[in-house]
């Protein structure tokens, strides 16, 4: 007898209230899935055995979210600014340090009592996971912890963040404002801060353009490490489920049953090969991937970078994020002799 169940997701950078279902009944027609809203789902993790077990998008449902004026006496230090964006997890507002005149993205546990219980281990492993990483490219994590609210509350859990003040990839990607070699050398940034977050034992699981977000200076942060996992657990057996956003997850994440082998880091250099491919040829490449030199003004050399990313075997992928990383820097010193402009931001990547 098929089971279907409905569960709320964390969504970040921007967050956004996902739902999702994981149903046992058939999968759902490629066609679908390449449609399917970019959103986080829940994946169950099948046993070696059983067949793939499909995903379900669910209507979206909104979490409760507390108003500035109601945010602003639970921490007297910090002046809290605005509501810049929620999710079906958190909530994230800008603030500023009065101490240190600094501005500051204060990320809360959104929702009532029950979803709260549900979701505090998650919000705090993201902290945790944070905790660990202090890298140019990531976002960096400030402070965490916990208010009291008293004995008819759950804690409000918390963490202060580093302030990104430009938006995520996913709008310029919308916008199509950027030169060829802008994504490579941006793309090469992710690379960077994702090597130095696997050599950390550290796994993100859910590399799209909404969570690389561009500072002031045009350079990449990765954030959203909500899902991340850690490397030296690749069996990890406290929950049944994985997350992920399915249009840009590795074959090994959406059908586990089909490799010998868990899914381990090099599950985010396919995330990253999607990534690329979306921004080179402004579409996500789909079951059938046409060569983004066919469909656009990139060369055949980076079809072999970016197809290379997207083999469906990791085995046949690059290796390393910071392989990957030194082929999209050739693909953009190619580049640079066609945009001049970019010759001291090129400079600077590879200094």
């Amino acid at each position: 007898m098929n089971q279907r169940n409905t569960i709320c997701l964390p969504g970040d950078s921007p967050l956004r209230s996902d739902v999702a279902q994981v149903s046992s009944s058939a999968p759902l027609p490629k066609s679908e899935l390449e449609n399917a809203p970019t959103q986080k789902i829940l994946i169950r993790k099948p046993s070696r055995v059983r067949p793939k077990v499909p995903i379900r998008n669910a209507p979206e449902s909104a979490p409760v979210v507390k108003s500035v004026s109601a945010i602003q006496p639970l921490f007297p230090d910090l002046e809290v600014e605005t509501l810049i964006a929620v999710g079906g997890m958190g909530a994230v507002y800008r603030a500023r340090q009065k101490k240190l005149d600094r501005l500051v993205a204060l990320k809360v546990l959104a929702g009532d009592s029950d979803s709260q219980l549900n979701f505090a281990s998650q919000f705090r492993h993201e902290a945790q996971t944070l905790a660990r990483l202090n890298h140019p490219n990531i976002v960096t994590l400030y402070e965490s912890g916990e208010i009291d609210r008293g004995p008819d509350e759950p804690p409000l859990i918390y963490f202060l963040m580093e302030f990104i003040d430009g938006p995520a990839l996913e709008s310029m990607l919308r916008e199509k404002s950027l030169s060829l070699a802008e994504i490579y050398l941006l793309v090469a940034d992710v690379c960077d801060g994702l090597h130095y977050a696997h050599e950390k034992g550290v796994i993100h699981q859910d590399i799209k353009p909404a969570n690389l977000l561009l500072d002031s200076d045009r350079s990449v942060r990765l954030a959203d490490f909500g899902v991340a996992r850690m490397l030296s657990d690749p069996e990890d057996e406290s929950s049944d489920f994985i997350m992920a956003t399915p249009q840009y997850a590795a074959p090994e994440l959406i059908d586990p049953t089909s490799f010998d082998e868990p899914a381990d880091h090099r599950a985010d250099i396919y995330s990253i090969g999607v990534v690329l491919y979306e921004l080179i040829v402004g579409r996500k490449p789909g079951f059938k991937k046409r060569r983004p030199s066919a469909v656009s003004e990139a060369s055949e050399r980076a079809d072999r970078v970016v197809l290379k990313a997207l083999q469906r075997n990791p085995e046949h992928r690059y290796q390393s994020a910071a392989e990957l990383r030194e082929a999209l820097l050739r693909l953009a010193e190619r580049s640079e002799k066609r945009w001049p402009n970019l010759r001291t931001w090129f400079a600077r990547k590879v200094a």
